[in-house]
């Protein structure tokens, strides 16, 4: 009865006043801008987005526009989100965000290990820009949040158009707090989380300037089992997910390689 209460306390708040944003306490890890049909995106086969019983977080997205939403090619529509946690405690949770075209989720951006205090709420406005060579119609924008890519505690999603007549120059996907992010200073490997991991785990690096990129995986024999990024990555922090799931338990490593720079980097595979 009282996490009831709580939770209705809580969405007439959010309903009725909103929250301001607390960055001091939020230690993000910003996610790596997606560029459409290039070798780096991320691509995830998804059911339809569905709407979540929620657990301790709950997210939300808004248009800040009115609906239907109608974008151009190289235009752009602003949105805000907003985390909450809702069960009075404590939380750390993830989340991520995305839109999804012929039933496949090409992810915009992640907040990883955002830290929450009890009833606290997080919310930030974005813009997302549409690249001039979007296919024309119907996405939808969704978000989640809980741990990332493994389990879903709550989403929130709406749809908008793509349609023709090229209004603007965007050249790829990735919302605004991407490009915003502060430039890394040198290129590094921040780890991977989670490490022991099952069965999917995300290997996060900085770039401060443009290279191409190699990023394996191998086995303690060094053997290579799969390669994950072959290509030119753009300057900025960059996370890239794992599914060990056809792979059998151990020690593995991950070797970066960014222009003359290489890293190696150990993790554990549990099942």
């Amino acid at each position: 009865m009282k996490k009831s209460l709580l939770f209705a306390i809580v969405i007439c708040a959010i309903s009725t006043v909103g929250y301001a944003a607390q960055p001091s306490m939020m230690p993000w890890t910003w996610g790596s801008t997606i560029q459409w049909n290039s070798s780096q995106d991320e691509v995830i086969p998804i059911d339809k987005p569905s709407t979540l019983l929620p657990a301790c977080c709950l997210v939300s997205i808004v248009p800040n526009i009115p609906q239907p939403i109608v974008v151009p090619q190289g235009g752009s529509f602003p949105f805000t989100g907003r985390l909450c946690e809702i069960c009075g405690s404590p939380l750390v949770t993830d989340v991520w965000w995305g839109v999804i075209f012929a039933n496949i989720f090409y992810q915009q951006g992640a907040f990883l290990n955002v830290s929450l205090a009890g009833g606290q709420c997080l919310s930030a406005t974005m813009t997302q820009p549409i690249p001039i060579n979007a296919p024309l119609g119907t996405y939808t924008y969704v978000a989640y949040c809980g741990t990332y890519n493994t389990q879903k505690d709550d989403s929130s999603f709406f749809n908008f158009t793509v349609v023709g007549a090229a209004d603007g120059n965007n050249n790829g996907w990735g919302t605004d707090a991407q490009r915003q992010a502060e430039m890394p200073a040198q290129f590094k490997i921040s780890g991977n989380y989670p490490n022991p991991f099952n069965a999917t785990t995300t290997i996060n690096y900085m770039m401060p300037t443009a290279a191409n990129v190699n990023l394996s995986i191998y086995n303690l024999m060094g053997q290579k089992v799969t390669t994950l990024i072959d290509g030119h990555n753009e300057a900025g922090q960059h996370s890239v997910s794992w599914d060990a799931a056809n792979y059998s338990s151990g020690i593995y490593f991950y070797r970066l390689s960014a222009g003359e720079r290489v890293f190696t980097e150990r993790m554990t595979l549990l099942k």
